[in-house]
């Protein structure tokens, strides 16, 4: 019944807030805003072959906020559409393995595969850089990045595929392991950091004082 009312809304250009309308809550039937919303991304999501998706933390008055977005051309209309897939609290450290839990648990939802995630374009910060340098993988690698630098913290680990998800309890119960594409750094970002911090410090090099 819930998937003929959103084929229903979406078929029909229905606003999605019919969901809350006080004659549908009277039909008691289940279907919300966000089971709409999610049932359509996932279905614009699997007629297409390739994503890309970014991913970004922020806070805001003492708390952790977690945004991850995707991207792709669609395959007839060539035309570029964009997703909101995830937009809430980080409700942990910002450390390296519970970004790539969460970013995990978000392509889960979605049904992402690996393979069909492109890359993920991410800022500079080095808690993104060290989850993608361990848990991540280009759609044409044949096997997962194995510097043994990189796994300093898991030395019973040999690649990705066998991370222990156990030492991870945000982690679903039935996951068996944590893989995430490839990481693409934000240009912007870049181009910000060496504005606002490199010149600065380039600015107290007594070499770069001199050519000066």
């Amino acid at each position: 019944v819930n998937k003929l009312v959103i084929n229903y809304i979406v078929e029909e250009m229905r606003p999605v807030c019919t969901v809350e309308k006080p004659a549908f809550v009277k039909s008691k039937l289940e279907a919300t805003k966000s089971t709409v919303i999610d049932y359509y991304i996932k279905e614009e999501l699997a007629k297409t072959k390739y994503v890309c998706t970014t991913a970004d933390i922020w806070s805001a008055q003492s708390k952790s906020y977690l945004g991850v977005t995707v991207h792709f051309i669609d395959d007839k209309s060539f035309e570029r559409k964009s997703f909101v897939l995830c937009y809430k609290p980080f409700k942990f450290a910002h450390s390296f393995d519970k970004i790539a839990g969460v970013v995990n648990e978000v392509y889960t939802f979605y049904d992402l595969k690996i393979d069909k995630i492109s890359g993920i374009v991410t800022d500079n910060a080095r808690n993104f850089s060290k989850a993608f340098n361990v848990f991540s993988m280009s759609l044409s690698d044949t096997n997962v990045n194995n510097d043994n630098d990189n796994f300093a913290e898991f030395p019973e680990l040999e690649n990705c595929n066998e991370v222990n998800v156990e030492t991870f309890p945000y982690f679903d119960e039935e996951a068996t392991y944590v893989l995430l594409p490839e990481q693409f750094r934000c240009c912007s970002h870049t181009l910000n950091l060496i504005i606002t911090d490199d010149a600065q410090k380039a600015k107290e090099e007594q070499k770069y004082k001199k050519n000066q």
